[in-house]
């Protein structure tokens, strides 16, 4: 839509997207005001959300805003959604609690992992677009010669988790996840300036393909 009415491309791509954002808050604030008739609870969640369905007590409102029925079929509903929520805590962690997860050197191994593992592939795959304009193809090529990387994307986040659930697997998947673009990478490095369109093409969607980033965070965190 570049030329559209005197506008560039990216005013028309964050008016539309601020057009959906804007009709989903209207259709929720509608909502919103249709419950304030019957259940005084949603005007009561704009000032104060609990920590827990049984827990809605606080000092800005003294009595339950449930009955016991209604907690028991609230927390039936969220653990079949995700049963993983009942093996949270319901209360605020102490500064004693951070203290010591600050001191687990497990915390801070998951930590570095998750902000230096993605450092490799996130600007090539980030910036796919500019980077196969640089390697000369048009605007309309570029987009189409991206489509690749993102089907790539979905059958390698859905092959290793699904590969790891069915052997019961972590570590040797979070490697191969961390390490599967290493050799496109160093293909890459290896090139000699300028030439092989075609050749660096074929690495660049195989590295943003490889998009197991959160499926490693979510593998540890299983683990």
């Amino acid at each position: 839509m570049r030329g559209v009415l005197d506008r560039p491309g990216w005013f028309w791509l964050f008016l539309l997207e601020g057009i959906v954002v804007f009709i989903i808050g209207i259709i929720v604030r509608v909502r919103i005001m249709v419950a304030w008739i019957v259940t005084d609870r949603a005007m009561q969640s704009l000032f104060y959300l609990p920590l827990h369905p049984t827990r809605t007590k606080s000092v800005l409102w003294r009595d339950s805003w449930y009955t016991p029925d209604e907690e028991i079929i609230l927390v039936n509903r969220v653990l079949r959604d995700d049963y993983s929520k009942g093996q949270e805590a319901q209360e605020r962690p102490t500064i004693k609690e951070i203290l010591r997860y600050w001191k687990d050197t497990a915390f801070w191994g998951f930590f570095l992992v998750s902000i230096m593992g993605p450092i490799p592939k996130a600007p090539l795959r980030q910036y796919l677009h500019l980077t196969l304009r640089r390697l000369g193809f048009s605007k309309f090529r570029s987009n189409v010669l991206a489509i690749p990387a993102a089907a790539m994307q979905i059958f390698t986040i859905l092959g290793i988790t699904f590969s790891s659930k069915r052997f019961n697997e972590r570590t040797w998947h979070c490697v191969f996840a961390m390490f599967c673009a290493v050799p496109m990478l160093s293909a890459l490095e290896a090139f000699p300036a300028g030439g092989k369109q075609w050749e660096r093409y074929s690495c660049a969607i195989l590295i943003a393909g490889c998009k197991s980033d959160s499926t490693i965070e979510l593998q540890l965190m299983q683990n």
